[in-house]
């Protein structure tokens, strides 16, 4: 019995990386139309400080919905918030640190990789989509980049996602498209 999950593990697995190839493919092929010229531009120079203050974390951290789903590490949000003025000054320094050395850490890269079925045949591999649950860690980090984006965009006034873009977009949605 364990042989055949372990096949079914496999073809999920194969099934899942092709997929992922495919999309980092497609990413590597995309041209930079103005827009994306007009985001690099506003990108900090290197020598130019990214920094988060204290109470940019303790925002981040609790406007995350303590239901969100852990990475590898099985720690959750509530953990962080539980222990944040503790740790608040830590995890500031580290997640600047993280910024200033412009690479995420490799274990914040790993992420648990769940296949959701879509439609259709249960069996086909195809009819599932992979799910990534990243470290709780990084949801922090990527949320501090998301606003520290949201408010170049504010301030510069440059329409960084095309006219067309309104998926992910706060106060757009996609039927106005």
């Amino acid at each position: 019995m364990k042989l055949v999950h372990k096949k079914i593990a496999n073809i999920f697995k194969e099934t899942l990386q092709r997929k992922i190839a495919d999309n980092i493919a497609k990413l590597n092929n995309v041209n930079l139309d103005n827009n994306s010229k007009q985001i690099l531009e506003l990108v900090p120079y290197r020598d130019e400080k990214l920094r988060w203050s204290e109470d940019n974390v303790r925002k981040v951290i609790y406007g995350i919905k303590n239901k969100k789903c852990t990475g590898h590490d099985d720690i959750p949000i509530a953990i962080y918030k539980d222990s944040l003025e503790l740790t608040l000054p830590a995890l500031t320094k580290l997640f600047n640190k993280v910024a200033k050395n412009e690479s995420i850490p490799s274990s914040w890269r790993l992420a648990k990789l769940n296949p959701v079925y879509k439609k259709g045949s249960k069996s086909n591999p195809d009819n599932y989509r992979p799910i990534s649950n990243i470290v709780t860690i990084l949801k922090i980090y990527e949320k501090l980049v998301l606003n520290y984006i949201n408010d170049l965009k504010r301030k510069s006034n440059v329409l960084l996602t095309g006219n067309h873009q309104h998926g992910f977009m706060r106060n757009l949605s996609i039927g106005q498209a």
